[in-house]
C-alpha cells in the first residue's frame, strides 16, 4: 500500500526508524524484501524531507513574528507587509537550509547505496534478438579489422626489413667495389712506376754506350788522321767516325 508522510509528524523520528530498517541487511536490504521496499521507501523519505524543510521554516518563521505565519499570510494585503513576509521567508529558509547540511549530513551515502542495490535488483530489459545479432557483427567485424591491421603491420614490418637488407647487401657492394678499384688503380700505379723505371734504366744504358761509343768514334777518326789509314771498325750507335 502507498506509504504517505503527514505535516505533523516528527520526521526525524521516522528518518531514522525508516533508514535503521532500510539499512539492515535482514530487513530492507534483504534480497526478498529490497526489491519492492526500496522504490516505496525512497520516495517515502522524500516526503519525510520535504515536510521537515516546509514545517522547519514555518515554525521559525512563526517563532520569529510570534503569530502563526499561515494566519498572517491571510491578513496580508498591501505590498509592502507582503514583500516583508517574503523577505522573512527568505531568512528563514536559508537558515532551515544551513541547518539540514548538518541533519541529513549522513543520509546521502545510504541513499546512494539504496540505489545502487535498487539497480542490482531492477528486472533485465530483454535484448532485442536484432541488436544483439548487430552487436556479434560489429563484434566480428571489429576482430577482423584488428586482424588486418595485424597482418597489414607485419607486411610493412618484413618489407622494411628486407629494404634494410639490401641497403646493407648495397652499401657492401659499394664497399667492395671501392676497395677492388683502389687495388686496381694501385697495381696499375705499381705497374707504370716499374715501366717508368724500365725505360729511365734502358734510356741511362744507351746514353751510357751511345757515350762510349762517341768516344771510341772519336778516338778511332783521331787515329786514322794520325795514320793517315782508314779503320774498319763499327763503333755501334755513335757519332759518324768519316769527316
Amino acid at each position: 500500500r502507498p506509504i504517505v508522510a503527514f505535516p505533523e509528524q516528527d520526521h526525524i523520528a521516522h528518518l531514522k526508524t525508516h533508514l535503521a530498517y532500510l539499512m539492515n541487511p535482514a530487513l530492507g536490504m534483504n534480497p526478498l524484501i529490497a526489491p519492492t521496499f526500496i522504490p516505496a521507501i525512497l520516495n517515502h523519505l522524500k516526503e519525510h524531507i520535504a515536510l521537515w524543510y516546509a514545517t522547519s521554516v514555518f515554525d521559525l518563521g512563526s517563532e520569529a513574528t510570534g503569530t502563526d505565519i499561515g494566519d498572517m499570510l491571510k491578513d496580508i494585503k498591501d505590498t509592502e507587509a507582503k514583500q516583508a513576509f517574503d523577505a522573512m521567508l527568505a531568512e528563514a529558509s536559508q537558515t532551515v537550509a544551513a541547518e539540514a547540511a548538518n541533519v541529513f549530513a549522513s543520509l546521502p551515502p545510504v541513499i546512494q547505496q539504496a540505489q545502487q542495490l535498487m539497480q542490482q535488483f531492477a528486472p533485465q530489459a530483454p535484448v532485442d534478438p536484432n541488436v544483439q545479432l548487430a552487436q556479434q557483427q560489429m563484434q566480428m567485424q571489429t576482430q577482423r579489422d584488428q586482424q588486418r591491421a595485424a597482418i597489414d603491420a607485419q607486411k610493412l614490418q618484413l618489407t622494411a626489413q628486407d629494404a634494410q637488407q639490401k641497403a646493407q647487401l648495397d652499401a657492401a657492394k659499394l664497399q667492395l667495389d671501392a676497395q677492388q678499384m683502389q687495388q686496381r688503380m694501385a697495381a696499375d700505379q705499381q705497374r707504370q712506376e716499374g715501366e717508368t723505371q724500365r725505360k729511365m734504366a734502358e734510356l741511362q744504358v744507351r746514353q751510357a754506350m751511345n757515350t762510349q761509343d762517341n768516344l771510341t768514334a772519336m778516338e778511332l777518326a783521331q787515329l786514322e788522321v794520325e795514320t793517315g789509314e782508314r779503320i774498319a771498325v763499327s763503333t755501334g750507335t755513335g757519332i759518324n767516325p768519316q769527316p
